[in-house]
């Protein structure tokens, strides 16, 4: 028998297979709402930035512990998001 396949969270490459996912880290504040979050572009507030991106990709987001968060989004498709931001 062959040992099954470990998925490991934050690397390898999208499930579409078209480059590697993009790993975006979130922190809350005890109030709930966002404290830091990475890749986010200059014009937008981090709340603002996590928003957009439950908006536009819910699926990818993985609730951590200790007040933390991650969405895990294939890059074509984070690409795609960001460049959403600079035309509004």
């Amino acid at each position: 028998m062959s040992e099954p396949t470990i998925q490991r969270f934050g690397t390898g490459t999208s499930s579409e297979g078209l480059g590697p996912d993009v790993v975006v880290n979130a922190r809350f504040s005890p109030n709930g709402l966002i404290d830091t979050i990475t890749h986010r572009p200059e014009q937008l507030s981090a709340q603002e930035w996590f928003d957009r991106l439950c908006h536009a990709a819910p699926e990818a987001y993985h609730p951590l512990a200790g007040g933390r968060g991650a969405f895990k989004i294939p890059c074509d498709r984070f690409d795609a998001i960001r460049r959403a931001v600079v035309v509004d």
